[in-house]
């Protein structure tokens, strides 16, 4: 929750995880050092209220499944999407 706040501005107070999902995902940075990212699902109890962005990003913008794995660039991190959409659908 401290990465997102920093990075969105939305707090443990504007997020609700979704209970039991976590994932890592581990890969290689181009300098050969291994890193590894958690994520959680959970869902923002205010979608009109705007992100507060850190000086890492420079948009942000809530979008269908379809653009979101668009964006995200990575074949790992697509997968990773689709699974949280998934396991939200049942």
């Amino acid at each position: 929750m401290r990465e997102t706040q920093e990075e969105t501005g939305y707090g443990a107070c504007d997020i609700e995880l979704h209970e039991g999902w976590e994932e890592t995902l581990h890969y290689v940075l181009p300098n050969g050092k291994e890193k590894a990212s958690t994520y959680f699902l959970g869902r923002v109890s205010n979608m009109e209220r705007e992100a507060i962005l850190s000086n890492e990003h420079t948009a942000m913008e809530w979008c269908r499944l379809e653009k979101a794995v668009e964006l995200v660039g990575f074949s790992d991190l697509q997968a990773l999407v689709q699974q949280a959409v998934r396991s939200i659908a049942l």
